[in-house]
């Protein structure tokens, strides 16, 4: 379902829209359309979700999970959202949603007997609630813009939380790109010193920052940047690779647009990006290259992941029926961000 992300350039503060729910894959290729089904691997999978949800708190969904194992179905009959745990040939367990997530979207079930929540906390900012099966308990919670998770479940992608900002600014927030791990604790998905699960705490500094490089992640470290030096999203969701170790996303910065792939895996088996820089002047007129904001629109990985990906790019403001050529990469053509 489409979940607003706040931006900090005037594109995203004029309401550009991401889609944060999970890439389906269709053979190879990853298109921006809601989650159906699960990689889990018990089968079969049921994934319900009722069309494309809008962000309508009065009027919830039965949105639910099932497999051969257990089933999870999302609990609205009170004034507290819960989701119900039935594993199989056991009694059913309640687990309650934090306060804070007023509308949930998707269940996915995850690896490491943990399932992901996906919702909202408002109208503009994801929530993400990670469950523990086994003990039926909430293993962590935080806010995020446009969370995507891996076609496996054990990754999620977002976009940092940071909070509005007002027009005339002469600073504001930039777009830091994140990874989270399902497979572990709150705790080792956080940096040293910061505790999980308390307020603001969970919703400003959760995950590792793969982009932009050498940044790390603190309180605070994606605002107050001044206009011009910020790092902006440039596409429509994360598109994650189809074996789960690498997604890609656009990136705008000082006028510059970049593709960026990311390896959950780079050196030192910390998560890593490299980059390469898209031909604005040829995906756009010349008439138009001051209105022709360029957004990611399509990826599609090589049957052999060494060979590259192809991506098309749309530009936003313009006629919405004309789109870009696609552009193939090689891999060898990303150079490592730094």
């Amino acid at each position: 379902m489409p979940i607003p992300l706040v931006s900090s350039n005037l594109a995203r503060t004029l309401a550009l829209v991401l889609v944060a729910s999970a890439a389906v894959i269709s053979g190879d290729q990853l298109i921006a359309k809601p989650q159906e089904t699960s990689t889990s691997a018990h089968k079969p999978v049921i994934q319900k979700r009722v069309g494309d949800l809008a962000f309508d708190p009065p009027h919830p969904a039965p949105v639910s999970y099932q497999d051969d194992e257990v089933s999870l179905h999302l609990n609205f009959s009170q004034p507290k959202l819960s989701v119900i745990v039935q594993k199989k040939g056991e009694p059913e367990h309640e687990i309650l949603l934090p306060d804070e997530m007023a509308q949930v979207d998707e269940i996915l079930r995850a690896p490491a007997s943990r399932a992901v929540v996906l919702g909202w906390a408002n109208g503009d900012l994801s929530a993400v609630a990670v469950l523990e099966i086994n003990n039926a308990s909430l293993s962590d919670f935080f806010y995020a813009y446009g969370p995507t998770v891996s076609p496996n479940g054990r990754y999620i992608a977002f976009i940092k939380f940071y909070p509005p900002h007002g027009y005339g600014d002469t600073t504001g927030p930039e777009d830091h790109y994140m990874l989270y791990d399902v497979t572990r604790t709150s705790s080792q998905n956080r940096p040293t010193g910061v505790a999980a699960l308390r307020p603001f705490v969970v919703g400003t500094v959760v995950g590792t920052t793969v982009y932009p490089p050498n940044i790390g992640n603190r309180q605070g470290d994606n605002t107050g940047i001044d206009q011009g030096e910020e790092h902006s999203a440039a596409m429509q969701t994360f598109f994650w690779g189809p074996d789960s170790d690498r997604f890609l996303f656009a990136d705008e910065y000082k006028g510059a647009l970049e593709l960026v792939m990311a390896s959950v895996n780079g050196p030192g088996g910390h998560p890593s990006a490299a980059r390469v820089e898209i031909p604005q002047d040829e995906l756009c007129a010349k008439t138009y290259m001051q209105a022709c904001h360029l957004q990611l629109a399509t990826a599609e990985f090589d049957a052999k992941p060494a060979e590259g990906l192809t991506v098309s790019f749309r530009a936003v403001g313009l006629n919405p029926s004309s789109s870009t050529k696609p552009l193939h990469f090689l891999h060898q053509q990303f150079k490592l961000a730094h």
